[in-house]
């Protein structure tokens, strides 16, 4: 189910990738030099094979832990420091989003060898320089850039591929790992400010006595 997610969302850019390599072949043909054929287009939301237990595990415990901390010591701590957890705790919550519905840089699917590969060995041949070259991958059939590998959990290949995972519900790419980096310091970061916060609310109200969250 989930893995028909990813071939769904890219069936219409593999579509539009065919035309727009064949126009690039064509303008090759007449004498100009095309452009590299990937990335054509950009995908805004993409959830990966493990969504469900992102979903359960992960998100729920970013919102229900600072939320009950929030609502247990509103009126034992000061308004401050609670809003300033809360605005944490959004921030959290924004980097899991940019992780976990962030393209992590699939690749579409070649059969044939991509321009931008024989430009690389063009440049490489005449410039003498290190140009991204692409190779072949005889799991998929498909052409890919140095660096891109092919994940059995996603289904697909991905553009400097780190790893799977199931917390943030899909691969870690060249795209999201840069706000998987950022969501693994907020995690961390929250995790040693609720207990603070804990062992704060607690002392200070067995010394000065505990008030109700609904009461005044």
């Amino acid at each position: 189910m989930e893995r028909l997610l990813y071939k769904d969302a890219f069936k219409d850019t593999f579509k539009a990738q065919g035309a727009e390599q064949g126009l690039d072949e064509e303008e090759e043909n007449k004498g100009h030099r095309a452009s590299p054929p990937w990335p054509r287009r950009e995908l805004w939301c993409v959830v990966g094979p493990y969504w469900p237990f992102c979903l359960a595990l992960t998100t729920s415990l970013s919102v229900l832990v600072p939320a009950a901390l929030v609502v247990t010591f509103w009126h034992t701590l000061p308004r401050l420091v609670l809003l300033c957890y809360m605005a944490l705790a959004a921030l959290e919550l924004l980097a899991l989003a940019s992780v976990a519905c962030r393209d992590p840089g699939l690749i579409p699917h070649y059969e044939e060898e991509p321009l931008a590969s024989v430009e690389a060995q063009q440049v490489q041949r005449h410039e003498s320089r290190q140009g991204r070259r692409w190779m072949r991958n005889d799991i998929t059939s498909s052409w890919r850039p140095r660096g891109a590998m092919y994940d059995r959990d996603v289904n697909a290949m991905v553009d400097g591929f780190d790893h799977v995972c199931p917390f943030t519900g899909t691969a870690i790419g060249s795209n999201n790992l840069p706000c998987f980096y950022a969501f693994v310091f907020l995690v961390q970061a929250m995790i040693y400010i609720s207990i603070g916060m804990f062992i704060w609310g607690t002392y200070v109200a067995a010394d000065s006595g505990y008030v109700a969250p609904r009461s005044e």
